[in-house]
């Protein structure tokens, strides 16, 4: 994984208001808007349960994706 990446997904998933930033995971027990980073603790329709992933794993991880669509696709530079 190019550090690149790392580091952006690192800086938007401490950014999100369902990152429990203490324990590095993504809140499972919340749900977000992704459009506008509102908050609720009940499903609501256009809200994203959190992944319940801890991000240290998870940003690293070329396959991973948000679920709430925050990162870019990682693309691999090809080596010419």
């Amino acid at each position: 994984m190019i550090p690149e990446y790392v580091t952006e997904r690192t800086m938007i998933c401490r950014s999100c208001p369902i990152c429990d930033n203490v324990n590095e995971i993504c809140n499972a027990s919340l749900y977000l808007n992704p459009k506008t980073n509102d908050v609720e603790v009940y499903p609501k329709k256009g809200y994203i349960k959190g992944c319940g992933c801890h991000l240290k794993w998870k940003i690293a991880n070329p396959m991973s994706k948000c679920p709430a669509g925050k990162w870019l696709e990682y693309v691999k530079k090809s080596e010419t």
